[in-house]
């Protein structure tokens, strides 16, 4: 059983690096899709690719692209955000793109719009255009873009106040939010009416009309369901239990038990050899797949790294192809040797001793 966990601990691994390449292959694609786009001048489809990308595989270069998509289509708040969390986050970047990042962030600090809310209640919820603001008071402005917006504030026991705003470039737009408490709807004033209905079937004389005792006389004419009591008789039917006899051909099933032990017969007998075989078989597969998969993370890697060239990044593109199918192609054959070891490994008799040509003899079957 000790074999046998180290196999299923090898084969996790190797899925582990089959779904890092899988990821890295689909951020790649979605970048160059994005890259395409934002060449052709389509920066809403170059913009969804680079968010894509960013998704499958955070990389903090992306944002670099992301934010110049956004620039394009107007939209300066974001593109602000996105250029900030891009100095933060990426490493080794170049000096002369850092000032260039900088000069573009106080540009566009320039063109955004400031935002001040305030309530007369706290706590309640700030929502701009859709998206969670903060809970009053906010304490600091919200940068947004210039033109339409919507602003929702929202708390338990309060109506909802909402506003349609137009936020001039590059001003600060203050909004003063007074929410105002919820109107309960007392539910006295409808309880009270059934409670009217309810006093006149007092005044209803209904019972002082039972004083005609003459109607009492049907009821002697409840003798005649005692007559319907005769039918019974019509149980002499039951002799129809009989059929039970369809049981009779259960009796041929029996026979394909049979075949079982013809079964175990052939499960007995199998050599240590081809479990070996399978066993160094399944190591050789794995031990591929994993230089492969390594081979293939580390040039992800140097394909991420801004240092890179552009020479050096096309030629990482053109070979990566091949190394991921070949990494996929071990992997499937290892997973293949792997299952077909443990099918050996159950199926061997541990208590035969091989030969040198692979024949032995068992002294019981």
């Amino acid at each position: 059983m000790r074999r046998l966990a180290v196999w299923v601990v090898l084969l996790c691994g190797l899925g582990g690096v089959a779904q890092a390449q899988d990821e890295a292959a689909r951020a790649r694609s979605a970048f160059q899709r994005g890259v395409a786009a934002y060449s052709a001048g389509k920066y809403a489809d170059a913009l969804d690719a680079f968010n894509e990308a960013y998704r499958t595989k955070p990389n903090p270069v992306v944002l670099y692209n992301v934010a110049q998509a956004e620039t394009e289509l107007g939209k300066v708040a974001s593109a602000t955000a996105h250029f900030e969390q891009y100095l933060r986050e990426a490493k080794n970047i170049p000096s002369d793109r850092r000032s260039d990042v900088k000069r573009e962030i106080a540009r566009l600090k320039k063109l955004q719009a400031q935002l001040v809310v305030e309530a007369n209640i706290s706590g309640a919820k700030v929502v701009l255009d859709g998206g969670l603001v903060g809970l009053t008071p906010l304490g600091r402005t919200v940068p947004v873009d210039p033109g339409a917006h919507r602003l929702v504030l929202s708390r338990d026991g309060y109506d909802d106040y909402a506003v349609d705003l137009n936020v001039p470039t590059g001003e600060t737009y203050r909004v003063s939010a007074k929410l105002a408490m919820a109107r309960a709807h007392a539910p006295v004033a409808d309880s009270e009416e059934p409670r009217r209905p309810a006093a006149p079937p007092v005044a209803a004389a209904a019972p002082p009309r039972t004083e005609p005792p003459p109607r009492t006389e049907p009821p002697p004419r409840a003798e005649p369901p005692a007559r319907i009591e005769s039918p019974p008789a019509p149980r002499p039917p039951a002799p129809p239990a009989p059929p039970p006899v369809v049981a009779r051909p259960r009796e041929t099933a029996p026979p394909v038990v049979e075949t079982p032990t013809i079964q175990r017969h052939r499960e007995r007998g199998w050599s240590r050899v081809w479990f070996w075989t399978g066993a160094a078989t399944t190591a050789a597969l794995a031990t591929g797949a994993v230089i492969t998969g390594s081979l293939a993370l580390s040039r992800s890697n140097e394909y991420n790294d801004p240092k890179t060239s552009a020479a050096r990044r096309q030629e990482i593109l053109n070979s990566g192809p091949a190394l991921a199918h070949t990494t996929d192609a071990l992997i499937g054959l290892g997973v293949v040797a792997a299952g077909t070891t443990v099918w050996l490994y159950f199926k061997t008799d541990w208590s035969v001793t091989p030969t040198p040509y692979g024949v032995a003899v068992a002294g019981r079957f």
